[in-house]
């Protein structure tokens, strides 16, 4: 099975189509990724996952041609972001 792993930053993305059995689950996906090779800061523990933007726990199992994103930590709260722009 293929799936494709996304993970995006403000000035750069890791996209990486994977080739997988099945029956895997969204940490072995991970795993076999190069995601921690380029971001080392990631801990499988505290990244927060989704598939096609629906979150997902570790274990889940994926799907041919699931699309799973690692998500970043949120810069602002979005409601404080808003007061912001809005005083402008």
């Amino acid at each position: 099975m293929k799936i494709e792993l996304v993970y995006i930053q403000p000035q750069q993305e890791f996209i990486q189509e994977i080739e997988i059995e099945a029956g895997s689950s969204v940490a072995q996906v991970i795993q076999q990724s190069d995601l921690f090779g380029q971001y080392p800061h990631l801990c499988l523990d505290t990244i927060d996952i989704g598939i096609f933007s629906a979150p997902v726990g570790l274990h889940t199992i994926v799907n041919e041609g699931d699309r799973i994103e690692i998500y970043r930590d949120l810069l602002m709260d979005p409601m404080q972001a808003r007061r912001l722009r809005a005083r402008v």
